[in-house]
């Protein structure tokens, strides 16, 4: 679980921590800050998960623009699991995009309080369990220098950490761009999801082997919000993968059930949405997730909605495997589903940072009116 996120000198976050439940609801008018917080975590992603240098991640123009003595940005974040606290300290320069003059000022990794893994001055540091230094090191301070630790049993607390940053999945959705039927990524099957699931029908066949034999129970919950869906078949001819949909129809001249055939593109963009949203949320029941969410809801229609929030809060109630969510959404349904009890408001007073408020009840009196919070924000009256 992702307990907290840290931003200084990021676009409008200086000196902004979010602490997290299972499920969080960001709410707040556009420009508050709310797509920044996911664009952070995601180049925090990008930065330790690869081996792209700093300038090619972030920019010197996201620098906050009133903070002109600051050159740096500086990110933390903190995850929860069965073996302890995890926290990951980062503080970089962006440098020039150009000129490839992007540094790392210090990185540093710890497990419950205690220090494993250290990077500053160009200098690497790794420690193994019992607290011994076992490696000591130069490193190019253009890039992150996890990239250089080697998967071992010495270093089995900075791989976990990891695992548990590689599962967080950071998504926008866009039923637009899985049209056409594309040339498969890899002969990998065990490929990532990219964030605007552009791959989707490549990523399905590793998806449809990993859940195996749970297969006929993902359809049953699928067909709850798509009706008349009766299995998705993956297809593969001369290198390129694509999906067919089989919907049974009932209405037929002899009164027979027929199956009537689709490829995956020719749905509508809300059945898209929406398959590769539920194949999403299924596949956490197999693997460890957190899932970021940015605006799920697009091309959702209000009776699709509550199956939605209710599987999602269901996931976070699984006490083997939960699923933590982290969502933005400006729809009302989700807004009163879970914007009083995981609501956290992001704000900006007279243009400046963006502030965090949650237990909305307790933190603005205007909550607490007895409205639906759908109304209060649709009239703006949260900023007053």
């Amino acid at each position: 679980m992702l307990k907290s996120i840290y931003i200084d000198n990021y676009k409008t976050l200086v000196d902004f921590k979010l602490d997290l439940k299972p499920i969080n609801l960001l709410l707040g008018a556009n420009g508050a800050g709310k797509t920044s917080v996911f664009s952070a975590l995601e180049a925090v992603q990008q930065l330790v998960s690869s081996s792209n240098s700093i300038e090619t991640i972030f920019r010197k123009m996201h620098l906050t623009r009133w903070e002109k003595v600051k050159e740096d940005h500086s990110f933390s974040l903190e995850l929860q699991d069965n073996i302890g606290l995890y926290r990951y300290e980062v503080s970089l320069d962006p440098g020039d995009e150009d000129k490839y003059t992007g540094s790392i000022k210090y990185e540093r990794i710890f497990l419950n309080g205690i220090l494993y893994y250290s990077f500053e001055n160009g200098i690497i540091e790794v420690y193994n369990d019992q607290h011994n230094r076992t490696n000591r090191y130069s490193f190019n301070i253009s890039r992150s220098g996890l990239i250089s630790i080697q998967n071992s049993l010495e270093n089995r607390v900075i791989m976990h950490f990891l695992e548990l940053i590689n599962s967080i999945l950071i998504f926008s959705l866009d039923p637009y761009s899985g049209e056409g039927i594309r040339k498969k990524e890899t002969t990998n099957d065990n490929i990532r999801l990219n964030k605007r699931a552009r791959n989707f029908e490549d990523w399905f066949y590793h998806f449809r082997s990993s859940i195996n034999s749970d297969y006929d129970n993902y359809i049953r919950e699928l067909q709850q919000v798509v009706p008349n869906l009766d299995a998705i078949v993956g297809n593969e001819v001369f290198g390129h993968r694509f999906l067919t949909i089989e919907f049974m129809n009932n209405i037929t001249k002899d009164n027979k059930n027929n199956k009537e055939e689709y490829l995956f593109y020719e749905l509508s963009e809300g059945q898209r949405i929406l398959i590769i949203l539920y194949s999403i949320i299924y596949y956490s029941k197999i693997r460890p997730t957190i899932l970021v969410l940015d605006e799920p809801d697009n091309f959702v229609t209000l009776r699709e909605i509550g199956p939605i929030i209710n599987n999602l809060i269901e996931r976070s109630e699984d006490k083997e495997n939960p699923l933590q969510s982290i969502i933005i959404s400006h729809h009302p349904e989700i807004i009163d589903a879970l914007g009083f009890s995981n609501g956290i408001l992001l704000r900006r007073k007279d243009g400046g940072a963006t502030e965090a408020i949650k237990d909305l009840r307790k933190s603005l009196p205007v909550m607490d009116s007895g409205m639906l919070m759908s109304e209060i924000i649709a009239r703006g009256w949260e900023n007053d």
